[in-house]
């Protein structure tokens, strides 16, 4: 596109005439220069949103379509878990959090940047005053050939203005500040994708504390049944009524389920340790008491695709950089075009104080300045190639993010749906477990039984149970997982069984 299409510049004849008559030569070439900056559209490429593959439908389960809201905080989404003290931990981290505060000074910079950039529209102005008492010398070469100039001591007082503006003729600062703006725009989407990635992380290491913190209290209300147990077996040993073997079992399941405390226990430290970090505190000054996961695992309405792209911040720090990038070749390419700088200067000269404001003390200057390059070795089309390829390169980075984040969804509903039937029929395991405990204490009153065999049965129970606890941190987890691949906070669907909830299952005898 031409620099000057669609420029229209109307004039009433009576001021066209007035400009005839009342300006100079130099004069009216300004005003031509300021009009045609003015109207002239920017050379490069105007902005496009790239397109991108997007799938009609997400493949795992059946989803509610939720509204976008590009336009609303992502919110607290952390919430929805009912959980006081990782919601105290979510505000810590982002208040405190170092890489989050890095990024919010990577906005300041870049909003800085765009002002820096914008002041090129606008012309530089410069004033300046000065005063100065000289002596010269009296044996100076002769202004006058053969005519002695005495030593002379004088003062000399100005003050001065100058003005100077560079057109932008074909739109190349406009195209820097399209540039820098979607840079801006980029380092606040960027701020978005950290507080999302911020608070997920704090979620999910939260959540893999209180998955051990649940399998080390399990653990340990089992340790110290099998030492009741092992302890009854010995008395019972002592007093003929239960054999070695018995006793030596239990032994080794009570040792079995120490080790497995232990290695529990010293999982816990890094975790928390991990916490801390993310909170922005020192670890040795961090410590969490133990606690339990929450009973809710939140599961959030799925829209279609396109929505994903009103959400995702790194959808948008991505777009943001190809339309920095379409901006940069409006850039190089103004580099084509000539350049044209206006000036003007004015002020005053004397030697006395008294007289630098008086009419023969004034002085001035006007001018304007034209120069293209003619040859520079094919720089200017390098540089063009360059941010065209740039831009190439951009467009294909967004598609994949945008296919990257399709992705992740995709991967989220897979994991958060098939955790959903395991913790189904793993309920069901633990139920059986239960029956075959209850199973075994009416055996025991019948006298077919022996402690062995309830310690045994107490054992499965256990396990069952852990497994269970496991499968709900997990699913938790991929809940947090799902939450940054959606890209924030939704609205609840109110679906009983799209809620975290399984139908016609009740986790009443597991943790």
């Amino acid at each position: 596109m031409s620099p000057l299409s669609g420029c229209r510049i109307a004039l009433r004849p009576a001021r066209v005439q007035r400009i005839r008559a009342g300006l100079a030569p130099t004069r009216a070439m300004l005003v031509a220069s300021v009009l045609l900056a003015a109207c002239s559209h920017p050379v490069g490429p105007d902005y496009v949103r790239p397109s991108s593959a997007v799938a009609a439908q997400w493949s795992s389960g059946t989803w509610r379509a939720a509204r976008p809201a590009d336009d609303q905080p992502r919110g607290a989404w952390w919430t929805l878990y009912g959980d006081p003290l990782l919601n105290e931990f979510e505000q810590q981290a982002l208040a405190q959090n170092l890489d989050l505060q890095a990024a919010l000074a990577r906005v300041t910079l870049a909003q800085a940047q765009v002002a820096s950039v914008q002041a090129a529209l606008a012309p530089q102005i410069v004033a300046g005053a000065g005063a100065t008492r000289s002596r010269s010398s009296a044996n100076r070469p002769y202004a006058v050939p053969n005519i002695a100039t005495p030593s002379t001591t004088q003062n000399e007082f100005n003050l001065s203005a100058a003005v100077h503006w560079e057109a932008d003729l074909v739109g190349g600062v406009r195209r820097s500040i399209e540039a820098a703006q979607a840079a801006a725009d980029q380092a606040s989407a960027d701020v978005q994708t950290e507080r999302l990635f911020l608070s997920a992380n704090v979620a999910n290491t939260y959540l893999v504390l209180r998955g051990l913190d649940v399998d080390i209290a399990m653990l340990s209300r089992l340790a110290q049944a099998q030492e009741r147990e092992l302890a009854l077996l010995r008395k019972k040993r002592a007093a003929g009524q239960a054999n070695a073997f018995d006793v030596t079992t239990a032994e080794g399941v009570l040792a079995s389920s120490r080790t497995q405390l232990a290695l529990q226990d010293s999982a816990r430290g890094p975790v928390v340790a991990s916490l801390a970090v993310l909170l922005g505190k020192p670890a040795s000054e961090f410590a969490v008491e133990p606690g339990s996961l929450p009973g809710h695992v939140p599961v959030p309405p799925v829209g279609v695709p396109s929505d994903l792209l009103e959400r995702r911040p790194d959808v948008a720090s991505a777009e943001r950089a190809v339309a920095q990038s379409s901006a940069l070749i409006g850039v190089a390419t103004a580099a084509r075009y000539p350049s044209l700088v206006l000036s003007a200067g004015g002020g005053g000269d004397s030697r006395l104080l008294s007289t630098l404001l008086q009419a023969p003390s004034v002085l001035w200057s006007i001018g304007a300045s034209l120069a293209e390059t003619v040859y520079d070795g094919g720089r200017i089309d390098a540089n063009i190639r360059a941010a065209q390829a740039a831009q190439a390169v951009n467009v294909a980075h967004y598609r994949e993010t945008v296919l990257g984040a399709m992705g992740e969804v995709e991967s989220a509903l897979g994991t958060e749906h098939a955790l959903g039937l395991a913790m189904q029929a793993q309920q069901d395991a633990v139920d059986s477990a239960h029956r075959q405990r209850d199973l075994v204490q009416n055996e025991i009153q019948r006298g077919y039984a022996t402690a062995l065999d309830t310690l045994i049965a107490e054992l499965a129970v256990t396990n069952a149970e852990r497994v269970y606890a496991q499968l709900q941190a997990q699913r938790l987890e991929a809940s947090v997982y799902l939450v940054r691949s959606l890209g924030g906070d939704w609205k609840p669907a109110g679906d009983a069984d799209r809620q975290g909830a399984i139908p016609g299952k009740q986790a009443s005898r597991a943790p």
